[in-house]
């Protein structure tokens, strides 16, 4: 059974803010449903289909180089530097 007490925990390990836990709980408890009747789900006798395809299907390796620095198309390029995105909190 989930509780706030586990939604509050998980909301903590995943550092993301959760207002309202209670309001939580059910939705959780209907995807829990949801993975234990996929559980159930009887597939061992279903083939998984796939296709072979040979090396010879496949198509040529090819290099086709740049003419500027890609760093240089960035908006967030200052420098020598590329500034990644901050944390949203």
């Amino acid at each position: 059974m989930v509780g706030e007490d586990e939604i509050r925990r998980v909301a903590a390990l995943m550092r993301i803010d959760v207002e309202h836990h209670a309001e939580h709980v059910p939705k959780v408890m209907a995807m829990l449903e949801f993975f234990e009747a996929l559980d159930s789900a009887d597939v061992d006798s279903e083939g998984i289909p796939h296709q072979e395809t040979g090396l010879d299907g496949l198509r040529a390796d090819e290099h086709v180089p740049f003419a500027g620095r890609l760093a240089d198309s960035l908006k967030t390029h200052r420098g020598s530097y590329v500034r990644a995105p901050g944390l949203q909190r």
